[in-house]
């Protein structure tokens, strides 16, 4: 028979292997505050409404499917590059499928699966790995095109 004391180490083993992302080979990260968030938004170099074209998965593992987005502009609020009505560009994003949120994902916000034909507007910064764009606000950089304020 196993002791109370073994069941509560073990519980408390796991629910930490959990937080530090060792269970199912799914990262640990932490979830976002709304303030931290609204932050990222508004640092957002770009605020822009795009029809989504051509998808190209870049690295697709269980936990994450990262893709490049080809995109036309279809309307601005602001842009540090300087992007007109009518622009085509191209961001990176990601996507972490359901199966991999209720293996331990714990956040920030997956951006929604995107497909061609999307439209709505999105908040996007310089990436941290080059001169691209991706996602401000991870999945609080999406808003639907019937959103009435981004």
């Amino acid at each position: 028979m196993v002791g109370r004391k073994w069941f509560a180490r073990m519980v408390i083993a796991l629910g930490l292997m959990g937080v530090a992302g060792l269970s199912h080979g799914v990262p640990a990260r932490a979830e976002l505050s709304e303030e931290e968030y609204k932050k990222l938004r508004s640092d957002a170099t770009e605020l822009l409404h795009l029809r989504i074209g051509d998808i190209t998965v870049i690295d697709s593992k269980p936990e994450m499917v990262k893709y490049r987005v080809e995109a036309t502009v279809d309307q601005v609020d602001r842009s540090a590059r300087g992007f007109s009505r009518g622009a085509r560009l191209t961001f990176e994003s990601y996507y972490v499928p359901t199966k991999a949120r209720k293996q331990g994902y714990t956040g920030p916000e997956s951006p929604p699966q995107l497909y061609p034909g999307w439209t709505g507007w999105i908040f996007l910064s310089k990436s941290k790995n080059g001169d691209g764009l991706e996602p401000a606000a991870h999945g609080r950089s999406f808003h639907y095109s019937y959103d009435l304020k981004p």
